[in-house]
């Protein structure tokens, strides 16, 4: 790493960080203001308001990261420009690409921990914000229970549970039932259905099991042999339904869990699942989009570079949502509506880097 990569990394990273935090504490001040009402009518001490932006706060970084990295290589980058520094950078021999390195290794590692951050430390943060929500605000009903749950478990089982309790892994007023074609072939009925940690399988207990057909039989039973089913407890919680409370891999385990039990309408869960990896990349592509949009001298300092973070954020969050509403209603490849805008940007980002070596 040269003398000139460690200074221009320097000078980014600081910027990255300044972005970040005045980002953060714009987006903090906006929600309390919006939910101040709230706080005060739910009698939330400070103490609490605190500890509820400590749970928010991991999703606004995630959110806001990329748009830190654009206004932070636009800012950097311009400010030099205007200093004079890359005109002297680009005589002594070094083209635009080259000065661009330092800041996409910043990018690519910040990629790296947003990859992490988004797929598994927001989704539990989310969790503990919801259930602040429920116990201080009254906004969602009590996580950790479900109550009259169907559940479709493969293209010929149907599960009934009449309350599941989370905690202690354990439903309530059980029925199962099974089918060949639109024939009722067997069914159980039972007290509890219960799970168990150590061979990952359910055990129905207290109840009757009965076969349809030429020989129909009817058995009373106090505990089963462990049954095989295509959900896990969490699949059963009312607040394991929210994406945005779904670490990488329970998402990835959640669409299995569906796709094993018939359903093909899985859009909407495959572009979340291929968002959580594509929305990261942000950061690479911004940067790569920014710094060639900066090295051209131009009037208005920090003011037009602030600008023009917004603007690009919004056309490119404008440019996401569309092609993720695509993708919800299955007018777009899953994977193509995930990564659309970041391909979109990076091409552009490529043409621009062309262009400005080419002066």
């Amino acid at each position: 790493m040269t003398i000139i990569d460690r200074y221009l990394l320097r000078q980014f990273a600081v910027a990255v960080l300044f972005a970040l935090i005045a980002f953060s504490a714009v987006f903090i001040i906006i929600d309390l203001i919006e939910n101040l009402g709230s706080f005060v009518d739910n009698n939330v001490t400070m103490l609490k308001v605190v500890k509820y932006y400590l749970y928010f706060l991991p999703d606004i970084i995630s959110l806001m990261m990329p748009v830190a990295l654009l206004l932070a290589s636009l800012f950097t980058v311009g400010r030099l420009t205007n200093l004079m520094e890359i005109t002297a950078i680009k005589v002594g021999g070094i083209s635009t690409t080259r000065i661009l390195v330092p800041f996409m290794f910043t990018a690519f590692l910040i990629t790296g921990f947003q990859i992490y951050f988004s797929g598994w430390v927001v989704p539990k943060a989310n969790k503990l914000k919801a259930a602040f929500e429920a116990t201080e605000l009254g906004k969602y009903t009590t996580s950790g229970q479900s109550a009259n749950l169907i559940r479709q478990d493969s293209e010929n089982r149907m599960v009934s549970i009449g309350w599941f309790d989370g905690s202690s892994q354990r439903g309530y007023t059980i029925s199962i039932t099974d089918f060949k074609g639109t024939e009722l072939i067997e069914r159980w009925d039972a007290r509890n259905l219960v799970w168990s940690d150590t061979t990952k399988l359910w055990t129905l207990e207290n109840g009757m099991h009965r076969t349809f057909g030429s020989s129909p039989t009817l058995k009373a039973f106090s505990s089963t042999d462990s049954l095989k089913f295509n959900f896990k407890p969490r699949d059963l919680l009312n607040d394991y339904r929210n994406l945005n409370q779904m670490t990488f891999f329970d998402l990835d385990d959640y669409i299995e869990s569906q796709r094993l039990a018939g359903f093909t309408e899985l859009d909407k869960y495959l572009v979340t699942y291929y968002s959580k990896i594509s929305f990261p990349f942000a950061c690479m592509v911004v940067v790569l989009f920014g710094v060639p949009l900066s090295s051209k001298k131009k009037r208005g300092g920090l003011a037009v570079e602030f600008g023009l973070a917004l603007l690009i954020c919004f056309v490119y969050l404008a440019l996401q949502k569309v092609a993720q509403t695509l993708g919800y209603g299955g007018d777009l490849n899953p994977l193509t509506a995930a990564w659309f805008a970041n391909v979109v940007f990076f091409l552009f980002g490529l043409y621009m880097l062309w262009a400005v070596d080419r002066r």
